[in-house]
């Protein structure tokens, strides 16, 4: 498995990028063959930052078709956690937050309610996510500082991200999702 990209592939890749839109062939050929190696490791979209640009885009057509016309939206996207691909997940979690983001500015009533059902749903499913990843981290930040880490660092930083957008999502859902406790508590 090819290494991930990491910071210091990014001005490389950009470079690559530039000499691949030049009208020579003979620059821009190699530079297309570079693209395709470097496009099979893992976190090239990331260097990118096409999945965040995706989530944004799939965040504001939910804002308009969510619940009517995309009402498994929810369903679909907690089925597609079942996998093990840590990236997969990763990315899933930043749709997760930025649809809820999104969906949490509406206003109008009917709205809210269907926020606030999202809200029941999800709640429980993030929770036990972010549970889950905060014991990995717990367990892994300080076996990785020992001689012989047996621990994959992009794994644990694939577990990080997660963590970070499922906290996001939950935060949203918290925000957003109940009632105030002035209209609960009538």
């Amino acid at each position: 498995m090819a290494a991930p990209m990491t910071e210091a592939d990014i001005a490389p890749l950009y470079e690559c990028l530039g000499r691949a839109l030049d009208p020579n062939p003979a620059v821009g050929k190699p530079a297309e063959e570079g693209l395709a190696t470097l496009e099979a490791r893992p976190g090239f979209c990331t260097c990118l930052a096409i999945a965040i640009q995706v989530a944004l885009l799939i965040a504001k057509i939910a804002r308009f078709d969510y619940p009517r016309e995309w009402p498994n939206l929810f369903g679909d996207l907690l089925g597609q956690l079942a996998t093990a691909d840590v990236l997969l997940n990763q990315r899933i979690y930043l749709v997760l937050h930025r649809v809820l983001k999104e969906l949490s500015t509406k206003r109008l009533n009917h709205d809210q309610k269907a926020f606030a059902e999202v809200t029941s749903q999800l709640f429980t499913p993030l929770w036990s996510q972010w549970q889950a990843d905060t014991q990995i981290m717990f367990q892994g930040i300080p076996a990785m500082l020992t001689p012989s880490a047996s621990v994959d660092p992009a794994e644990l930083m694939a577990v990080c991200e997660r963590w970070r957008f499922c906290l996001k999502a939950l935060c949203s859902l918290v925000c957003f999702g109940f009632g105030s406790d002035h209209k609960t508590l009538q």
